[in-house]
């Protein structure tokens, strides 16, 4: 079974729902969108269980990002799956 955590963080440019697995970020998208990018992790990860998690610290560095500090996506581990091309 995989745990799948996602939250929700505001930001300037709408509110954004993240989706991490063992602390990385598999996905974010707009909460107010069609949630298709979510079918795609469900289809990455058909036994997963996803969790509302109350801890976006998953999300700070984006949060910094919004507040000026450009660098910030860097400190960001992502893992969005596709293939090696």
């Amino acid at each position: 079974m995989t745990r799948i955590e996602e939250t929700s963080v505001d930001s300037p440019v709408g509110r954004l729902r993240g989706y991490t697995r063992d602390g990385v970020l598999l996905l974010l998208e707009f909460e107010e969108g069609d949630r298709g990018l979510h079918a795609g992790v469900q289809r990455r990860f058909p036994d997963a269980v996803f969790e509302e998690t109350r801890r976006p610290e998953f999300l700070a560095p984006l949060v910094r990002y919004f507040d000026g500090d450009l660098r910030a996506l860097d400190r960001i581990a992502c893992d969005p799956g596709g293939t090696p091309f």
